[in-house]
């Protein structure tokens, strides 16, 4: 698993993903740069984590017809329930995108938003889990589920 050292142009691709979205998107979301790249001084794999939360998911599925077209692939639910998961990629600048959306009120939301918010908080929490994440990046350098699920257990202490 390949982890590469901040970049501040990933708050730039946010940026690019997210006015591409609204561009594309006819119904009501709020958008909100999640993830790694989203805490300034992390280790991140190159992938920017947008969370999009809406009132209504079957308002969303009859707008989200457009995103195919901009270059993100619809993968339904991908194991979270009321989730709408979709997956992009961008070759100039080169960098992943994960877009999950989530109804209002969905638990998830709160997931991803209180680890941003406890990470921006508390920089000694940044050190820690980039030595976290590089220790198991050496460990698992070429198996994604097992560098995830080892990471877990520290995702589940931070958000309780």
């Amino acid at each position: 698993m390949y982890l590469y050292p901040y970049n501040p142009l990933w708050k730039d691709y946010f940026a690019l993903e997210e006015a591409l979205l609204r561009q594309h998107i006819s119904c009501d979301i709020e958008i909100f740069h999640v993830g790694s790249t989203a805490v300034d001084g992390l280790v991140a794999k190159n992938c920017i984590d947008i969370l999009g939360v809406v009132q209504s998911i079957s308002e969303f599925d009859m707008h989200a017809g457009p995103l195919p077209a901009v270059g993100y692939t619809n993968r339904g639910e991908y194991g979270i329930k009321g989730r709408r998961y979709f997956v992009g990629e961008r070759i100039e600048p080169s960098y992943k995108i994960h877009l999950h959306v989530f109804e209002k009120g969905h638990a998830q939301i709160q997931r991803h938003r209180n680890f941003v918010a406890l990470m921006r908080a508390d920089p000694k929490r940044v050190q820690a889990l980039n030595n976290f994440k590089r220790l198991l990046s050496e460990q698992f350098p070429h198996n994604k589920g097992a560098y995830q699920q080892a990471k877990a257990p520290f995702y589940t202490q931070l958000l309780g």
